[in-house]
């Protein structure tokens, strides 16, 4: 491997002629203080801080995708995550920092997610521990990642999605809305239950309309608290799954009981995922009607 192509790979920075010094991605060592050695003449690598080695050329196939997108695209993710420090994040759940393999790629690419969005939201993927092997998205607020999400991936076992406890993170998944700290200036925000929903809204809006999720199908508490502070949303849209329909039914009252103006959107089949074009959301946001008495009526009664 050519010296050259290092440099365009990875982060780091040459400390002797033949040695290129990074972040360990198998670690997650500090960015600050990296241990790991990279020989691009004899083709290995070694960490001095956890001890990983091996190829080098096997090294880059595995990590060099998430440090490729997030040059390309740097100075978008400084605009979405200005500065957010993941070195905690990292450490709590013992994840790669800045890379995705292959497979993981590949996993977030058939759900829709392109290059751009795999780096905007910051999406990681764990190695070790009860997240092993799942793609893990951060949940920001005001800035911090405050929780985290990690979906499994394809033969991987247990349930699809997997939350830390509330010792392991600032907030639990049921206190936090995901996708929050991208509303800003809009003025409709659609309510999802996943995460993936949220970002397939937020695609397709093209910044018209704000996608967030609730991490499953209730509106908590803190959650709705979160949501009743956005000070510039006129219009919040409830759109869960479709097997949701009194869930959605009561997230709106819960809103509506505050003073918000709240549309129910009750899909036929599927999920917020499932929405293909622009066209789609726009007409499914417009047609919703608003919550009042003949909507709540018709939704008890079914």
């Amino acid at each position: 491997m050519r010296a050259e192509d290092i440099d365009d790979i990875f982060d780091g920075r040459w400390v002797t002629k033949y040695e290129y010094l990074v972040s360990c991605p198998i670690c997650g060592d500090s960015t600050s203080h990296p241990h790991m050695h990279l020989n691009p003449t004899k083709g290995v690598y070694y960490c001095f801080h956890c001890g990983a080695k091996g190829h080098l050329k096997q090294l880059v196939d595995d990590y060099a995708h998430g440090a490729r997108y997030k040059k390309s695209v740097s100075k978008k993710v400084d605009q979405a995550v200005d500065k957010i420090d993941f070195y905690d994040f990292s450490r709590i759940i013992a994840m790669v920092p800045d890379a995705l393999n292959t497979k993981a790629m590949d996993y977030l690419h058939e759900r829709g997610m392109s290059d751009e969005e795999i780096v905007t939201y910051q999406v990681r993927l764990a190695r070790y521990g009860k997240f092993a092997w799942r793609v893990v998205f951060p949940m920001v607020e005001e800035r911090k990642v405050v929780c985290f999400a990690g979906r499994k991936m394809p033969g991987v076992d247990g349930t699809k999605w997997r939350f830390p406890r509330r010792d392991e993170t600032i907030s639990t998944a049921s206190e936090t809305v995901y996708n929050i700290n991208s509303v800003e200036d809009h003025h409709t925000v659609v309510i999802t239950e996943g995460i993936f929903d949220a970002i397939n809204i937020e695609r397709l809006s093209r910044g018209g309309i704000c996608g967030v999720a609730l991490n499953g199908k209730r509106l908590h508490q803190p959650q709705l608290y979160k949501l009743l502070k956005l000070p510039k949303v006129e219009t919040f849209c409830v759109m869960l799954d479709s097997d949701a329909k009194m869930e959605t039914l009561t997230a709106a009252k819960q809103l509506s009981v505050y003073g918000k103006k709240v549309k129910i959107c009750l899909l036929g089949s599927g999920e917020p995922e499932d929405i293909i074009s622009e066209d789609e959301l726009a007409f499914r946001v417009n047609e919703s009607p608003y919550l009042d008495i003949h909507t709540e009526v018709k939704g008890i009664l079914g």
